[in-house]
């Protein structure tokens, strides 16, 4: 039986740096590195090309948007002249959710890379899957899973759909 997992949190706001690491904008190796200095993270910069996003149904290649999803955030607020606190509020509001949807992770990397020989090793100073290709699998999951997400809450509503197979475990990002 396939089995899923989803997180649901919500925010008072998104901030310029999670909005950039959920699209990788502006990492570099070193930014790979600095990552991997915190103990719990495992980030591959040799398997940063094979993040992609959903955009209007049609993968594309992460972080290729003219827009950031910062700034498509920002623009949805001020298109609908959101006040970040109510008159008399001291408490600013929830503005968004952020779910994030994957599986148990072996089955997640078979789906991401199918058969082949991934090496997971946390070593941040050397990359070793240059020659790891995603599968067409992980981006029929990645198309399903988004087309759900637009059935529930509304094609305009979702502000990015970011697909990370550069972690230990291929999860998606939806705002």
């Amino acid at each position: 039986m396939a089995k899923g997992v989803a997180h649901a949190g919500r925010g008072k706001n998104l901030s310029v740096g999670e909005a950039n690491e959920n699209e990788r904008r502006a990492w570099s190796e070193e930014s790979y590195r600095r990552k991997n200095q915190q103990p719990m993270n495992n980030y591959d910069f040799s398997r940063k090309r094979l993040n992609f996003e959903i955009f209007n149904g049609e993968i594309i290649t992460l972080g290729s948007q003219k827009k950031t999803l910062y700034q498509r955030y920002i623009d949805i607020l001020e298109e609908v002249d959101f006040k970040q606190y109510k008159d008399g509020a001291t408490n600013q509001q929830h503005t968004y959710v952020e779910l994030i949807l994957s599986g148990s992770t072996d089955k997640m990397q078979r789906l991401a890379f199918g058969s082949q020989a991934v090496n997971y090793e946390r070593n941040p100073n050397i990359w070793h899957n240059w020659h790891i290709t995603r599968t067409h699998e992980i981006e029929e999951w990645a198309v399903d899973c988004y087309n759900f997400v637009c059935r529930q809450y509304g094609k305009e509503n979702v502000l990015g759909f970011e697909v990370h197979l550069d972690e230990t475990a291929p999860h998606a990002h939806v705002n």
